[in-house]
């Protein structure tokens, strides 16, 4: 049986499913996740639930941590400069 956890990635981006090891985490905390090209932030939509087999989704990915307030202000500079380019 696997159990995993749904998560957000970015704002408006994809639904994956991520393994949180030994995390504790809840519904809305911001996590990192292991990538095939590297790391990617995202947001907790669900807790864990348990499937038979794996989802649609396979692999399922790993998250590394919790993201911290440093993550988060490089995500908002990251948003900042895609703005800017637009205008």
């Amino acid at each position: 049986m696997l159990e995993a956890m749904q998560v957000r990635t970015r704002e408006a981006g994809k639904i994956v499913y991520c393994d949180k090891g030994e995390l504790q985490l809840v519904v809305g905390d911001y996590v990192i996740i292991e990538f095939d090209r590297g790391l990617e932030y995202g947001q907790v939509l669900t807790g864990m639930q348990a499937f038979e087999a794996p989802p649609d989704e396979v692999p399922v990915k790993k998250i590394v941590r919790k993201a911290t307030k440093e993550d988060l202000t490089q995500v908002e500079k990251n948003k900042a400069g895609i703005r800017d380019a637009y205008t």
